[in-house]
C-alpha cells in the first residue's frame, strides 16, 4: 500500500478526488499471492475465521483469569 504525499497532491492541483490516488484492481489482480492482495470475499471470509478464533481465545483467557481471581484468598 502506498500513501499520498503532499507532492502528488500538488501534482494534482491539489484535487483530493479518490480516483486520482486509488487504483481499481481487477478480479485476478485481486486474488495475487504475489502481491498480497485479496478479493473483498475473500478478505471478509479471512476477517471472520480470524475474528471467531480471537473470540474463542478471549474467551479462554476471561475464563483462566475469572478462575484465578476466585482461587485468590480474600486479604485480611
Amino acid at each position: 500500500m502506498e500513501l499520498s504525499t503532499l507532492e502528488s497532491h500538488l501534482w494534482e492541483s491539489a484535487n483530493l478526488s479518490i480516483p486520482l490516488y486509488v487504483k481499481r484492481i481487477t478480479v485476478n489482480a485481486a486474488n495475487d499471492k504475489t502481491t498480497g492482495s485479496m478479493s473483498l470475499r475473500a478478505a471478509w471470509d479471512r476477517w471472520e475465521a480470524y475474528g471467531r478464533a480471537l473470540s474463542q481465545q478471549t474467551d479462554v483467557l476471561v475464563e483462566t483469569l475469572d478462575s484465578l481471581h476466585a482461587s485468590e484468598a480474600p486479604d485480611a
